[in-house]
């Protein structure tokens, strides 16, 4: 997310130049700039209302990973020469490059959050802001840097601009298939669809995270989150007139707003 910002101020400017062109030769006038510079935001806002509605569906892990395919393939069209040298082609990569970073911030909080170790979640997910930060750093250092490298081809330039990311994009959709699954959202999966035997997946999963020094207290939290959003409380609570049944019984059944293993949700902000 970070590196878009300050790439794409870098390939604003590049385009901008007097004679700088698409790869085809098309010179972009002040209108196509700014729909340059905001498609990904249009993207982002598309992906980040489907999330809302199918992200609890989806699962973290494949929301993570649907995030990752679509970041790298947008960033991938705007890295490659050739294949946004006209401005619908390059408005659809913009578009696309949002999706992901739609995606990705919708997720990467509540990743990190279900899946880092206590201690280490508020450093983890203040950690995060960082990373967007760095990420604009990095977005201006490659528009600087190609800049100076290409400044007799501002039609290489922009894409090159774009390519940096890529060293952060690709190792992320390669690693995203290994990540583990969220073990809050699999017992929370588990316990809306009544299913015993995901319930031992998801306990076997909190003890996964844990390792083998952490079987008690992975067990204890496991039993915890069971506890506080099984049905059978929210019911007794619901009768009590008890507001927090309400409240427990939207976390089983509203999407989430967060998700990301700590390093891929970190590289998703990045």
């Amino acid at each position: 997310f970070g590196f878009d910002i300050g790439a794409t101020s870098g390939v604003v400017r590049l385009l901008g130049q007097p004679g700088a062109a698409l790869g085809g030769g098309v010179q972009l006038d002040a209108a196509q700039l700014g729909a340059v510079a905001s498609a990904s935001l249009l993207g982002a806002l598309l992906s980040s209302a489907l999330a809302l509605r199918f992200g609890d569906d989806l699962g973290r892990k494949r929301e993570l990973q649907l995030a990752a395919v679509a970041y790298t393939l947008g960033l991938g069209f705007e890295a490659l020469p050739g294949a946004t040298d006209s401005v619908p082609s390059l408005l659809a990569a913009r578009v696309l490059v949002g999706v992901g970073i739609g995606l990705g911030m919708h997720v990467a909080p509540t990743y990190i959050a279900e899946t880092a170790p206590a201690k280490l979640r508020g450093p983890l997910l203040s950690f995060k802001e960082a990373c967007i930060v760095l990420g604009i750093l990095g977005g201006y250092v490659s528009g600087w840097a190609a800049d100076l490298l290409l400044r007799n081809t501002p039609e290489l330039a922009w894409h090159a601009t774009y390519a940096v990311g890529l060293l952060v994009a690709v190792p992320l959709l390669v690693g995203s298939p290994f990540l583990r699954e969220s073990p809050r959202w699999l017992a929370l999966r588990a316990l809306g669809n009544g299913d015993d035997r995901q319930l031992d997946d998801a306990r076997e999963a909190f003890r996964a995270l844990a390792g083998d020094d952490g079987t008690a207290q992975a067990d204890a939290e496991f039993d915890a989150v069971v506890s506080s959003l099984s049905p059978a409380n929210t019911a007794l609570d619901a009768e009590a007139g008890g507001r927090d049944a309400r409240e427990r019984e939207q976390l089983v059944h509203k999407p989430a707003s967060t998700s990301a293993a700590p390093t891929a949700a970190l590289s998703l902000e990045w």
